[in-house]
């Protein structure tokens, strides 16, 4: 498993050196890399959608947009951000979540690695 993360991570997309990979990273730094390798090449999907938008209209009567073409997963993430879908934090829960972060600010984190 280690040396398919390291082929993805280190040769293949570069995200982080190979010192790095070894020597400091954790694993939720991988957790949160793995969990976003799909968008890395995501410009040039763009790229790739454009061009076929771009050879789709010219050899179509009716007006194309690009998600016609071709629609992406993170669009689809997008469209479930907005407004509706916000949820209204209460007096309370703000609250409990400053007291939350104020047990926070004592805490060296460089402590928390090394145990970890």
């Amino acid at each position: 498993m280690i040396h398919y993360l390291l082929n993805i991570i280190v040769f293949q997309f570069r995200v982080v050196s190979l010192q790095y990979f070894f020597d400091e990273c954790t694993f939720w730094e991988l957790n949160d890399i793995i969990e976003n390798l799909p968008y890395m090449d995501r410009a040039l999907w763009e790229t790739a959608r454009l061009n076929a938008y771009v050879v789709a209209q010219v050899n179509s009567k009716k007006k194309l947009t690009q998600q016609d073409v071709l629609r992406f997963k993170w669009e689809d993430m997008s469209d479930f951000m907005k407004d509706e879908h916000i949820i209204e934090m209460s007096n309370s829960d703000i609250k409990r979540l400053e007291e939350l972060s104020k047990s926070f600010e004592n805490v060296k984190w460089e402590d928390i690695d090394a145990k970890t």
